[in-house]
């Protein structure tokens, strides 16, 4: 007959097993608890931290932005013009009204604003050089195009179009700063967007707004990462 001290030393025999994996269950548990918590400590640290370059990159964006605001803030309504701080994109807004024969040549009234704008322009981002990776010229057209027209022929006949407009432009301003001409042709670029990047209000299309040419700062490291294949929404 077994005592009674026998039954409880075989009952702790019997759980042992049981308890030791119940142990090694719960010491895996807080290991992957720990490593679960520095992982996500990690990710909002980068999120929040900024990194030096980063940093700089946004002191540039802001000083560039600053420096064209000062210069043009008593033109820019006066052109219908834009700028936007969050591309240092300098918009002329309606280009349809900087264009004659079918939107192909510049106007008079155009070239006497580039006249005064460009060589400004110039003068007030070469302080920025070092940081500056490209300088575009962009012309951007509307969705729109003839009433009988595919959305695919009206997006590559307005492909061509702003491909003409921006060649236009550029021809047109490279002669404006003879001393910069250097520069001027090894860093900037035109580039015809047709409507690829339309202007969108609450979920219509702004034609005006889409029909635009812009001068654009491109930083060395590109710190405006919008997606360049979508259209911009604007709330």
């Amino acid at each position: 007959m077994h005592s009674f001290f026998d039954m409880q030393k075989n009952t702790r025999d019997n759980q042992d097993p049981w308890m030791s994996l119940i142990n090694l269950m719960l010491g895996l548990m807080m290991v992957f608890f720990f490593i679960a918590i520095v992982f996500m400590s990690n990710n909002l640290q980068d999120k929040k931290m900024p990194s030096f370059d980063d940093e700089i990159q946004n002191e540039t964006q802001a000083s560039i932005y600053h420096a064209l605001q000062k210069e043009f803030q008593t033109e820019i309504l006066k052109w219908n013009a834009h700028l936007d701080k969050n591309t240092l994109s300098f918009d002329f807004l309606s280009s349809d009204l900087y264009f004659i024969e079918g939107g192909k040549k510049l106007s008079e009234k155009y070239e006497k604003i580039l006249s005064d704008f460009f060589p400004r322009y110039i003068n007030v981002i070469k302080t920025f050089r070092d940081d500056i990776e490209e300088l575009r010229i962009e012309a951007h057209t509307s969705t729109n195009w003839k009433l009988d027209s595919t959305e695919e022929e009206a997006y590559f006949n307005n492909l061509r179009l702003s491909q003409i407009k921006t060649g236009e432009v550029f021809q047109f301003v490279y002669g404006l700063v003879p001393k910069e001409t250097y520069w001027i042709k090894r860093n900037v670029i035109a580039v015809g967007f047709s409507s690829s990047k339309a202007r969108i209000v609450k979920g219509i299309e702004d034609t005006q707004k889409s029909k635009r040419i812009s001068f654009r700062v491109i930083l060395e490291k590109g710190i405006f990462r919008e997606d360049e294949g979508k259209n911009e929404i604007i709330d």
